[in-house]
């Protein structure tokens, strides 16, 4: 026997939502990525480039479920800043942490830690501008 769900349908009229990904590039400085408006993030990873420590390098990977706005699956985006910090670095008391993650130098036979990476989001209406 195959087993049925059933839902009521006062659900089925709430917006479809889509899991989306966005990159984050692994720089000190912050970095504006557009993200869309009503996203919720769901996972956070680390990319790491390169095998050794010579060969420093990496980005942050973000899924947010999205909801779309209309039927043809369309949505508003919005600046949102993001930030890589090395521990033992100071930051912003309005930034909220997201992820932390370890990158290797994988030279040795068994792979040392090279750095920890701790990713870092500004709040809402934050920009990033030159000085």
């Amino acid at each position: 026997m195959t087993d049925v769900v059933v839902v009521d349908k006062r659900f089925e009229s709430e917006p479809a939502k889509r899991v989306l990904k966005y990159r984050v590039p692994l720089i000190p400085d912050p970095a504006e990525v557009q993200i869309p408006v009503g996203a919720t993030l769901l996972h956070t990873e680390f990319v790491q480039h390169g095998t050794t420590a010579d060969e420093f390098g990496g980005h942050w990977l973000l899924w947010y479920e999205v909801p779309l706005n209309d039927e043809h699956g369309t949505w508003v985006e919005r600046p949102m800043v993001f930030q890589t910090m090395a521990t033992g670095i100071a930051f912003p008391k309005a930034a909220k942490h997201l992820a932390s993650a370890v990158s290797r130098d994988y030279s040795f036979l068994m792979p040392k830690i090279h750095e920890v990476w701790h990713l870092y989001q500004y709040p809402s209406g934050a920009k990033v501008v030159s000085v």
